[in-house]
């Protein structure tokens, strides 16, 4: 509701929890209508399917939990990141959220910290400060750049190339950033990022520079 979107229409499979009066007390009352997929028919049920493979694959497997408390303590940030941060190829590599055309005081209201970049005819920058992302890290300026690149969903030869650096170079901050966050990859980097309270924001494409950034890309 917070995001302006209202549930209309609810499909969903035939098991037991969906075909429960207590679902469908509930639906009547919000006043979703709610329709089932057809049995032995895998095709309308793709899409949920995919989605259940990128969460275990993304949060479920990807790191090691302490108990399974934690692992559904850090569902909250993996479904954030999924939907705010993670390109899809469905919408051609877009976001989920932008979908919504929120504007910027929409945006403000959900996340923790205000914008303060935009993205300029140079190139895209990160909307949190670069200096407050690396010191909330405990990384260079440049390595908070790669990771937020990397989080965005390009690889490291784009990265290299929007940071008008090398391959290697770009892969060397990689290495270094998930040497000082103590992870294994990109998706653990991210992760622990965004626990930490790195928002790895990115503004709207073609917007108008607010405020510009007090580093120097080399």
């Amino acid at each position: 509701q917070r995001l302006g979107v209202t549930i209309q229409r609810l499909l969903t499979d035939n098991g037991s929890a969906f075909r429960s009066r207590a679902f469908a007390a509930l639906c009547h009352e919000l006043g979703i209508k709610h329709r089932f997929t057809r049995p032995y028919r895998p095709q309308t049920n793709g899409k949920a399917e995919r989605f259940i493979q990128s969460a275990l694959r993304e949060w479920a497997y990807a790191h090691t939990y302490q108990n399974s408390q934690h692992r559904a303590d850090a569902m909250k940030s993996w479904l954030h990141h999924y939907n705010w941060h993670r390109p899809h190829q469905g919408i051609g590599r877009a976001v989920p959220i932008s979908r919504l055309n929120l504007d910027e005081y929409n945006l403000l209201t959900v996340h923790s910290y205000p914008s303060a970049m935009r993205v300029t005819n140079d190139g895209v920058k990160p909307t949190m400060p670069i200096s407050t992302g690396a010191q909330l890290l405990q990384i260079t300026p440049r390595q908070y750049e790669v990771l937020v690149l990397l989080a965005r969903g390009y690889p490291i030869k784009t990265v290299s190339r929007m940071l008008n650096i090398s391959v290697a170079t770009a892969k060397t901050h990689a290495c270094t950033l998930y040497q000082r966050l103590h992870v294994k990859n990109k998706g653990e980097a991210v992760y622990t990022a965004l626990q930490r309270g790195a928002t790895l924001e990115w503004a709207e494409a073609g917007a108008r520079e607010v405020e510009r950034p007090t580093y120097v890309c080399r």
